[in-house]
């Protein structure tokens, strides 16, 4: 028995990576799983619903019916193409109502997922304490949602934590970011073009995260706290890629200095992640080869 155990546990936008690790975690812990979202899920020993968080009448019902004791609150637009009235719609108002849907409801907490981009502009290691003057929409959505929860925490005493992860990688991940890109070409045998690569990224396996958000779900002291999740750990994506080529068995030929890099580049790139070891007893356990091994494996072998 676990602290999860029987606990019912609602995550929105449960059909992401992120969204879909903390599931298999939440199955272990032997939790009540209510997952919403608007595309369907059909893993069995979950109840789905089929809820956007920004239409307030499905949103509101659905809450009725889950009458959650811990939310997850993952469900964001993530397409930096994006128009920022579409961000603000999504990620700001989203947040919003599904706070306000659970107005009546005595919740043990509410764990909203940001961002650490809100940093940038800053020196590293971001830290918690840092002023945030973020430019990009995606960015500024995020900083909003973060405020509207912490007014509710202020005012209403309503148990709500906030977590910056830095960059989420592992097993299950798709899209254009860039170890799921790298990874790719190196599988493919495909030739990569790409920065000289002296960047530098905070990379963070997905397992970890899991742990984080899990610990951010029950730990007391995290109530009302804005805490970094990362590894603490500068990787050039120089070092990153030659690190994948390696473990892919090097059937990639990587074309350092091919792309330039871009105007507003974030140069260095990594959180302090003190608060996180103090607060919720979380410190990240899986080095950056270990989780690119198993991401290698589950891209050749499918979950």
């Amino acid at each position: 028995m676990g602290i999860l155990t029987g606990k019912r546990v609602l995550i929105t936008g449960a059909g992401g990576f992120i969204g879909s690790h903390i599931i298999k975690r939440l199955l272990k812990e032997g939790a009540g799983i209510y997952a919403l979202d608007k595309k369907d899920i059909t893993a069995a020993g979950i109840f789905y619903f089929h809820a956007d968080i920004c239409d307030r009448t499905s949103l509101g019902a659905a809450i009725i019916s889950i009458n959650p004791q811990i939310i997850v609150h993952l469900a964001a637009c993530l397409d930096k193409n994006a128009s920022e009235v579409e961000m603000m719609r999504i990620n700001y108002q989203g947040t919003a109502n599904l706070i306000d849907a659970l107005e009546s409801m005595p919740y043990e907490r509410f764990v909203y997922i940001s961002t650490s981009e809100l940093y940038f502009g800053n020196g590293v290691p971001f830290s918690e304490q840092m002023p945030l003057h973020p430019q990009a929409a995606y960015a500024r959505s995020k900083l909003m949602a973060e405020e509207y929860c912490m007014r509710q925490f202020n005012e209403k005493s309503k148990p709500i934590t906030i977590l910056r992860p830095s960059i989420v990688y592992g097993p299950g991940q798709a899209g254009s970011m860039f170890i799921p890109q790298c990874i790719t070409s190196a599988l493919k045998g495909e030739d990569m073009k790409m920065t000289a690569g002296e960047q530098t990224r905070d990379f963070v396996y997905v397992e970890d995260v899991v742990e984080a958000i899990l610990k951010g779900s029950y730990v007391p002291a995290a109530a009302g706290e804005i805490i970094n999740i990362g590894s603490g750990i500068e990787t050039t994506l120089k070092a990153a890629a030659l690190k994948i080529n390696e473990l892919a068995g090097k059937t990639m030929r990587i074309d350092f200095g091919a792309l330039p890099y871009r105007e507003n580049e974030i140069w260095h790139y990594v959180l302090d992640i003190e608060k996180a070891k103090t607060t919720l007893g979380w410190q990240p356990l899986t080095a950056f080869a270990e989780g690119l091994r198993a991401t290698l494996l589950s891209y050749r072998q499918p979950l």
